[in-house]
């Protein structure tokens, strides 16, 4: 768990300056530092990360850089498609490979059985 965090982490920040993607080239410095403060990109990498790790485990991803609204609520509004999608996948998944097992059960020296398997 803690190496797909670090993952996500690396991802997220060493992609490209987040400040970069909110701010545009007309933004004073003032108002870059100040926005740099309120992200907390003005601390420590390793103090960014720990800061990651605690927030996440209480569910505050924090803001996303582009929309600037909170990540939570962005994970609320796509669940139940995201849901809808798992359960769909699942079904489908389950019926195809009962069918496909059956067959092969069925017809264990055959191409296509060996295939299956």
């Amino acid at each position: 768990m803690l190496t797909v965090a670090l993952i996500a982490f690396t991802v997220i920040r060493f992609v490209g300056d987040p400040l970069e993607s909110i701010a545009s080239q007309e933004t004073r410095l003032e108002e870059r530092q100040e926005l740099k403060e309120r992200l907390g990109l003005n601390k420590p990498v390793y103090l960014q990360f720990l800061s990651f790790i605690q927030r996440g485990l209480v569910g505050d991803f924090g803001l996303s850089y582009k929309q600037q609204e909170p990540v939570s609520r962005m994970i609320i509004e796509k669940l139940p498609a995201t849901i809808e999608l798992a359960i769909t996948s699942s079904l489908i998944a389950l019926i195809g490979g009962g069918i496909l097992g059956v067959y092969a059960a069925l017809r264990p020296k055959t191409r296509l059985t060996a295939f299956i398997m």
